[in-house]
């Protein structure tokens, strides 16, 4: 049997935390299918593992941000009070309406959860304080949460643009947040395999999911009196990314950047997705941030093992 390292993240938010990290570009609009109908979206989205009655909410959302698009509307939020937590949690099916309808008070709220601002920071201060462990919510008082969970076991049988970053092996990236790692060597010859998923999911108007799979054979194994010795090579590496809501997945490509642990190398896969805000908005100087339709930003889902055998999950962004 060979060891698979997986670890599952849930943002249970109102908005995606990448927020922050938007590029400052604007992709090219590609042809919309303005054609679809709510039945059509309803279907689409069920593929991706909704309920039914977040499915309905978000195909009612996608044909409102394509009347939006049409109109090249433009949400001015920088002096509309947002609706309040207690709001939100007292009217969810309401507040759901409020965002299809652009209420702009429901849209801002939607923007500024805390689990929005805070929840990728949080998790990782939780891991780097407690270390990681098999699942971790925090909740917050606005409704919001966010929770991680991981696992272990064993199976049968884009370039480097000099930008700093934390992970072992720089990429494409200029802000990470690591989500737990393994420390245990490899000490088992063989196939390994390992995957990384996070998923954002508010239920007002934001659904993302992100994964990468890395499988790699353990040439030589490490042993407990030599943990350094072991030698890995990656065999595959893939991905898969959806969204539905306030943004729509633009571009995808998968990378294996590196692909030996010979000589104290590592072995590194991440999945890259371009996303594409499918609506515009300004908040002002609350947030200091405006978004234009179209403007694009990347995340990053990475794995990386050492020549010791640590396998190390990474959540990324370019802005």
């Amino acid at each position: 049997m060979k060891k698979i390292y997986l670890i599952v993240l849930t943002f249970v938010v109102m908005l995606c935390s990448a927020i922050p990290a938007i590029a400052k570009q604007t992709s090219p609009d590609l042809t919309e299918n303005t054609f679809k109908t709510k039945n059509d979206y309803f279907r689409e989205i069920k593929k991706d593992g909704l309920s039914d009655i977040d499915a309905e909410h978000f195909a009612d959302l996608e044909l409102s941000i394509q009347k939006w698009k049409r109109e090249n509307k433009v949400f001015d939020l920088d002096n509309v009070e947002p609706l309040s937590d207690e709001f939100v949690r007292a009217n969810p099916d309401l507040f759901r309406k409020k965002v299809v309808d652009g209420d702009p008070a429901a849209i801002k709220k939607l923007l500024l959860t805390k689990a929005n601002l805070y929840g990728v920071k949080d998790v990782q201060e939780y891991i780097e304080k407690n270390g990681p462990s098999k699942v971790i919510k925090i909740e917050y008082p606005d409704g919001s949460s966010v929770t991680a969970s991981m696992d272990t076991y064993q199976q049968e049988n884009t370039s480097n643009l000099d930008l700093t970053t934390n992970t072992y092996v720089g990429g494409p990236w200029n802000k990470d947040y690591r989500y737990g790692s393994n420390y245990d060597p490899l000490f088992s010859p063989g196939g390994w395999g390992s995957w990384f998923e996070y998923q954002i999911n508010g239920p007002g108007g934001f659904y993302i999911k992100l994964k990468e799979t890395l499988n790699f054979d353990v040439l030589t194994p490490c042993t407990p009196s030599a943990p350094l010795s072991c030698r890995s090579v990656t065999t595959s590496s893939y991905g898969a990314a959806s969204s539905w809501g306030v943004a729509t997945v633009d571009n995808e490509n998968n990378v294996i950047s590196q692909n030996d642990t010979n000589n104290g190398g590592y072995l590194q896969g991440y999945h890259d997705v371009r996303f594409k805000a499918s609506i515009a908005w300004t908040i002002g100087a609350f947030i200091n941030e405006s978004i234009s339709l179209n403007e694009v930003w990347h995340q990053y889902s990475v794995i990386e093992v050492t020549g010791a055998g640590a396998i190390t999950f990474w959540q990324a962004y370019y802005k």
